[in-house]
């Protein structure tokens, strides 16, 4: 009788623990999700332009001279898309996170080739983040101020020729005034620009930037995001397109590696030439902040 009492509450134990482990493996799947979701899916541009209507492409815009920015992210590790993107004569920027195995190769590659260097700061980007996504030292909002200066700093050397930095990530710590105010008091020290990649709704960089007095000027239109094929691309650089028509300018991201690639460097250099045929002038992100 108790040997069978005893079975049984060890048989309940060992259930216990067997739906403790299943619950944590949901929690698990669920934060891979989120960060999946996070990196991929990311804060939409707020242009509302249809990618098939084609009644505002034309020469005879509304401004003139319209400029289109192109910064490429992801620099650094994955080769995918690279030597594509250094094939392309034209003005383009590109974004280099700092630390990583051909960081400093990219970087002086890329200013051989005569294009701009800036960049990719990792930033936090949710409460936690997979790390192998966010990349090595990167800002995040338990640092002390004087760490984050420390780690902007050495940023910066790690990416030869840098011209300014963007943000890789970063939806948290972009919207915190503390961390962003210790990032461009380093930018405006080694007079470089800031590009708000625009992860987050809430960001203060903008805001902070015009405080600390640091150039500044923001995405507006990322070529990925639900879809990382060539023809989603292409829309969106028909959306970018129609904006710098309309405004003046634009400022588009796109990446290498594995969250774009080859795709979205084919995509780009097939509608150079139309871009070109409206008068529509790719230039370096520090052309647009003469």
């Amino acid at each position: 009788m108790w040997s069978k009492k005893i079975l049984i509450i060890i048989y309940k134990k060992h259930l216990y623990l067997l739906l403790l482990m299943i619950l944590l493996v949901l929690v698990n799947i669920v934060l891979y999700l989120t960060q999946f979701i996070y990196r991929n899916y990311q804060v939409p541009e707020t242009v509302t332009f249809s990618a098939n209507d084609t009644s505002t492409l034309s020469s005879s815009a509304n401004v003139r001279n319209p400029k289109l920015a192109i910064i490429l992210d992801d620099f650094g590790l994955n080769r995918a898309g690279i030597e594509e993107a250094m094939s392309i004569n034209r003005h383009l920027t590109f974004a280099i996170m700092p630390f990583l195995k051909y960081s400093k190769q990219d970087a002086i590659t890329a200013h051989t080739k005569g294009y701009e260097v800036i960049v990719h700061l990792p930033m936090q980007s949710q409460k936690r983040d997979n790390s192998r996504w966010l990349g090595p030292r990167p800002i995040s909002l338990n640092l002390k101020d004087s760490d984050i200066d420390k780690i902007t700093s050495d940023s910066i050397n790690a990416v030869p020729y840098a011209a300014g930095l963007n943000i890789h990530m970063g939806a948290l710590a972009s919207e915190d005034k503390r961390v962003v105010s210790a990032v461009m008091r380093v930018v405006k020290r080694k007079k470089l620009y800031f590009v708000d990649s625009v992860t987050s709704s809430r960001t203060v960089c903008g805001l902070v930037a015009k405080n600390i007095g640091v150039p500044f000027i923001e995405r507006n239109v990322f070529l990925e995001g639900s879809s990382k094929n060539k023809s989603y691309v292409k829309q969106q650089l028909s959306v970018a397109e129609k904006l710098a028509l309309k405004n003046g300018y634009a400022v588009v991201i796109g990446h290498v590696g594995s969250a774009g690639g080859k795709a979205t460097i084919q995509a780009i250099k097939e509608t150079i030439p139309e871009m070109e045929g409206r008068g529509i002038r790719l230039v370096y992100v520090s052309e647009l902040l003469k």
